[in-house]
Parts: C-alpha cells; structure tokens; sequence
C-alpha cells in the first residue's frame, strides 16, 4: 500500500488569548490519500476551519502546534518560511468560503489568476493568460475571455467561486482543502460546484480536504467523514458506513436534525444545548451536557479516539453499547 498523501499525526494547536492559552485543536490524526476526498463535518466552532488553517500554518501570531503534518514525507510544521510559501504555491490549494474577501477587488480577474502563473509558475505574461482561460473553462466558465476582463464586483457569488477554484487548481496542487466552499451559493450552483469537485479528483489525481457543514454535500462527495467537536474528532468512518451506521451520539443527532423533504414537521428537531468551545469543555465527554445517551462513566476523562469496528472509529465509551442496540440509527 503506497504512503498517503497527507498525514496528521497527534496535531494539537494553542492559541493565545486575554483569558491566556487554550488548546483550540487537541490530538488531531487522519490520513488523505491521492485521488480521495475527506470530509471534515460539525458545528461552527468545532475546530474544521481550524484544522485547515494548522496545515497550512496560517495561524494567528503566538499560536503553537505540535504533534506532525506529513505532506509527502515532509513536516510542514518544520519548514522554513520560504521553504512554506513554495510549498504553498506549488503543492496546496485553498478554496476558500467568501471569495469577495479574499480576492482583491482592485485586481480584474486576469491578473488575480496570472499572478501564481507568472511568479511561481515561471511563465510569462500572455502565457499566463492562456493558461488562465483554459482553466476558466475547465471550471465550467465559457466566456473565459469576458470574465478575465472583469473585476471581482462583476461577478456573481458562483462565478467568483469558480475563478477560486480556477486559481487553486492553477499550479496543479497535490492537495486542496476546500472550506465550505459552496456556504453561500443556491442549490444549483452547489451542484455544479460538486460536479467540478469531482472531475477534478478524477482527471488530477487531487486529493481533497472539504470542510462543510451540510451532511448531504459530504455524502454526495466524500469518501470518508471526520465528524468534529470541541476541537476533537470524535469519529471517523468511510461515508455510506457512517450515514448508515453513526457510532457516535453527536453524529447521530447531527443526522436527525437534517431537514427531510418528504417529512412534514411541525417543529424541526434540533440538538439540546449549545456547541461548547474547546476551552469551556467540561469534565469528561464535551458532548456530556447534550448528549441524551449519557452515564456515569461519561464523567471519566475525555474519552479518546478508538476503533470500533475495522474502518470506523469514535470518542464514546458506549459505542458498542448503543450501536448494538440499535440507539444510534436516525432512521
């Protein structure tokens, strides 16, 4: 079996505070293989966007990683700076949620896709361009030559997005971490934008880290789910298992409170509570003040990540229990 491509190994990130440090991410470990997809899910706050700024090490001043961010055999953690940014620009891509706020409305379009072209991809100007309107239509984007003419206000939420991803598939990455990507598009352009996903990684080879919170993307696109909580993963399945089959509480009320179309409901079912920051834990299991599975034994310590059956894995002490009841099932 060949390495993966990505490994995170034991990754626990600090961030200083007023109130002082926290860890904001705790013994974070999973693997991304070439050609696969990894969904990470969850509440806001459970640490997913996190998670993607600790790989590419875009963490606010004062922040301290340790544990290992294998990218090929190379710690990205380790690196020097200029060493991180070529690493960077030729290996990673970052998709992220809003484009209007991370492209420069001052720049058009052409010289916010020829930029990476020219600086770290050694071609020249009207190369660049060329280049650049080939991958506008690889995105699905047919008049490329407009578009490239145009400035970041021009454009809508969806075609700005594609000229994101257009930007990050640019040098040819081994890697893209997609950060809810597709948030603040309608249901059309989310399709396409999946669809566009999903060649990818089938013509390239990509793999593909893609944070979301809508369980019904990751199931359409992912190959494996890391269900996230508190700054933890509490567990980690291939998809079709863990949408069958969750092993733990909070995945399973995740999967309760979706919206089903073909149910009528007068009050939509929600999860109790509020989703705690790591740093406001409380003792023992985080899910504990919100989870209507809860023990005595829920008290001892945080419980750790563990294999419950040979591909799936999950932080509850009563996995077992509850999957052999039949307790966990959401449908």
């Amino acid at each position: 079996m060949s390495a993966p491509l990505l490994e995170l190994d034991g990754v626990t990130t600090r961030l200083r505070t007023p109130a002082g440090e926290w860890n904001v991410l705790e013994d974070i470990g999973f693997v991304v293989d070439r050609g696969e997809i990894v969904g990470l899910v969850g509440e806001s706050g459970s640490g997913k966007s996190m998670t993607a700024r600790t790989i590419l090490r875009l963490l606010p001043e004062g922040a301290r990683v340790t544990g290992v961010v294998d990218l090929d055999d190379v710690d990205l953690l380790t690196l020097s700076p200029k060493a991180l940014r070529a690493t960077r620009a030729r290996r990673l891509g970052m998709i992220f949620q809003d484009p209007r706020a991370h492209i420069d409305p001052l720049w058009s379009i052409a010289d916010y896709l020829s930029e990476g072209l020219v600086v770290n991809g050694g071609l020249g100007r009207s190369a660049a361009l060329r280049t650049a309107l080939r991958l506008l239509h690889e995105v699905g984007i047919e008049d490329g030559a407009r578009v490239l003419r145009s400035y970041p206000h021009q454009l809508s939420g969806g075609m700005l997005q594609r000229v994101m991803i257009a930007a990050a598939i640019a040098l040819e990455p081994d890697l893209i971490i997609a950060d809810e990507a597709t948030t603040a598009l309608d249901v059309t352009i989310q399709r396409e934008i999946i669809s566009i996903f999903a060649e990818l990684r089938r013509e390239r080879g990509l793999g593909m880290i893609f944070i979301t919170h809508d369980l019904d993307l990751a199931s359409a696109l992912c190959d494996r789910v890391l269900v996230m909580y508190a700054g933890r993963i509490v567990e980690r399945q291939p998809t079709s298992a863990l949408f069958a089959e969750p092993l733990h509480p909070y995945t399973s009320a995740l999967l309760a409170a979706r919206p089903r179309i073909e149910d009528r409901e007068d009050r939509l079912p929600v999860i109790p509570g509020r989703p705690v920051q790591p740093f406001e834990s409380p003792s023992g299991c985080p899910f504990r003040p919100r989870c209507s599975c809860t023990v005595d034994r829920c008290l001892e310590g945080r419980p750790p990540l563990r294999l419950i059956r040979p591909e799936g894995a999950a932080a509850c002490v009563r996995s077992e229990e509850l999957t052999e009841k039949g307790m966990l099932r959401h449908v």
